[in-house]
């Protein structure tokens, strides 16, 4: 099993680190570690290592190869859930970019195995609206458009226009 150990940086930050499945860590307390824990340069280097998984993610996607893609804004929400919380606009981010990968890969594939697809892409783009109008975040309207595309592909026709 993989454990956390505690250290001090340098210049003093707390760090946290995790150790291979033969290092165990000495006191379980440290096994509960947090994010706050974290020293400030390895949460920028942490959000930058989402940022980039989700540019990639967005280039595979675009590339047809959803599963990848998946695995690469799955990735990325978890580094931002950790580190950011559920309630913050990059979360925002990933659940839209895991939705339109969902979309496109039922777009592309069998009708039976699309409805499933479809159907998590929407609880996402809600997820995501919902952030977004908390927030009062400008990209509110890709959350709009984003559900109102996942109803055009299931044939609302009617519910898309509403979003729109």
């Amino acid at each position: 099993a993989r454990g956390k150990k505690k250290k001090k940086s340098t210049n003093g930050d707390e760090l946290i680190v995790i150790s291979s499945d033969s290092e165990t860590a000495d006191d379980e307390t440290t096994n509960h570690a947090t994010e706050q824990q974290l020293s400030g340069r390895e949460r920028e280097i942490q959000l930058i290592k989402a940022r980039n998984l989700t540019r990639d993610g967005n280039v595979l996607n675009n590339q047809r190869k959803y599963a990848k893609a998946l695995n690469l804004f799955h990735e990325a929400l978890q580094i931002r859930l950790k580190i950011l919380g559920d309630r913050h606009e990059d979360v925002a981010v990933s659940y839209h970019c895991i939705a339109y990968a969902l979309k496109n890969q039922g777009k592309h594939g069998s009708a039976v195995r699309s409805q499933g697809k479809y159907e998590k892409a929407m609880k996402l783009h809600e997820k995501g609206l919902e952030i977004r109008l908390e927030k009062r975040d400008y990209h509110v309207i890709s959350s709009y458009t984003g559900i109102a595309c996942v109803l055009e592909l299931q044939g609302k026709y009617e519910e898309a226009m509403e979003m729109h």
